[in-house]
């Protein structure tokens, strides 16, 4: 999975507003794992 994210980040890294897109999925795919860590862990 890390390595497909990567792949495709690369090949958004040619149109900023596509890197920024990416960018901010990433950040919204961060938030959502650290809601469910929490979730979980207590």
């Amino acid at each position: 999975l890390a390595r497909l994210l990567h792949v495709r980040m690369r090949a958004l890294h040619v149109t900023p507003i596509a890197n920024q897109v990416t960018v901010l999925l990433g950040l919204v795919f961060a938030s959502l794992l650290a809601v469910v860590d929490e979730d979980y862990i207590g």
